[in-house]
């Protein structure tokens, strides 16, 4: 993976990211924090998850600084050594990740990563993994300074709001066979859109 300023020749190119010479079996995908500030690059394998990403992933984290005046002389911080599982970056707050992973949490759970401390054993779990056998933390969503977490049990989806603090404010109430397709905000829509009529009220 390259830095390419436009207008510059492509010799001029700086290298963030590279993998082994011969690798054919991983995906790699780049995101950006929603300043701006961190780039998180993730190199995947295995199956493709809805709502996590690949099952065995490895994810970097490289600091920017000022996101219109990029630093590139950081060094790449690695959060795992190995792709032992799999990490969705829902949100950033200043050196802070919230992760969704599945790493000792097989029905998944939203973490907390201190870049100045990313060992495994500081993670702080946000949003536990769900206490019930059979259901799974489908996805998780940052919205207007919320955790919105869709949760598949029983073959239903059901939706629950926490603060940033993984508190819970409220829990939706979801029609009975109905599947949640994306949270997110639509001019007087609330979150979750679904197959049911969305909502109007998007108070907490």
């Amino acid at each position: 993976m390259f830095y390419h300023v436009p207008g510059t020749p492509q010799s001029v190119d700086r290298a963030l990211f590279r993998t082994p010479d011969h690798t054919t079996d991983l995906v790699v995908e780049l995101a950006l924090s929603s300043g701006g500030r961190q780039l998180f690059i993730s190199e995947g394998t295995g199956a493709h998850g809805n709502g996590i990403g690949w099952v065995l992933t490895r994810l970097h984290v490289l600091d920017l600084g000022h996101p219109q005046r990029p630093s590139l002389n950081g060094a790449l911080q690695s959060i795992t050594s190995e792709r032992d599982a799999a990490y969705q970056v829902v949100a950033s707050a200043g050196t802070t990740l919230y992760v969704l992973t599945d790493r000792d949490a097989p029905r998944r759970r939203l973490v907390a990563i201190d870049l100045r401390n990313p060992a495994p054993a500081q993670w702080r779990d946000v949003i536990p993994q769900p206490s019930q056998p059979s259901e799974v933390l489908a996805s998780v969503h940052e919205i207007g300074g919320r955790f919105v977490a869709v949760s598949m049990h029983n073959v239903q989806h059901g939706v629950r709001v926490f603060d940033l603090a993984g508190r819970l404010i409220r829990e939706l109430a979801i029609p009975p066979m109905t599947n949640v397709m994306h949270a997110g905000v639509w001019p007087g829509v609330c979150m979750p859109r679904a197959f049911s009529p969305p909502m109007a009220n998007c108070s907490p």
